[in-house]
């Protein structure tokens, strides 16, 4: 297996495979090109949906009976909170394909559960705050 070694590189220099089985790819050199090269993805959507606007009584298991109408169902979590162990009123759902995600949220997007329309569409990562309930200052 191919496995390149960088010395010392000038900025707009780029390392490629010499082993001519390995695949032609040429790998950037520096911090910056890299951040461009994986910053280009694609919009794809994720196989985890966020549901909102839960009553406060809905359990996982509902959530998951439900979403196994369209497919599999890999994960099921209902967020409480961590002192009254209420729910907080939303979830997350992680569907074994993007297929079946992307007809869940269009199936169950405002569908009436427990007499409340119900909020599907795709999860967002976590936003990274390093804040940690600390105070704000700048």
């Amino acid at each position: 297996m191919w496995a390149p070694t960088i010395k010392s590189l000038k900025s707009n220099q780029s390392v490629t495979p010499l082993d001519r089985q390995s695949p032609l790819v040429t790998v950037p050199a520096n911090r910056s090109a890299c951040f461009r090269l994986y910053s280009k993805r694609e919009n794809v959507m994720s196989t985890k949906l966020f549901v909102g606007n839960l009553s406060f009584d809905t359990t996982s298991d509902e959530i998951r009976d439900l979403f196994s109408e369209v497919g599999g169902v890999e994960s099921c979590q209902v967020i409480t909170d961590r002192e009254t162990g209420r729910s907080k009123g939303f979830g997350f759902i992680e569907m074994n394909s993007r297929a079946e995600a992307t007809t869940a949220r269009e199936k169950f997007n405002g569908k009436d559960l427990h007499g409340r329309a119900l909020k599907v569409d795709e999860a967002k990562p976590k936003a990274d705050n390093r804040n940690n309930g600390g105070s704000q200052r700048y």
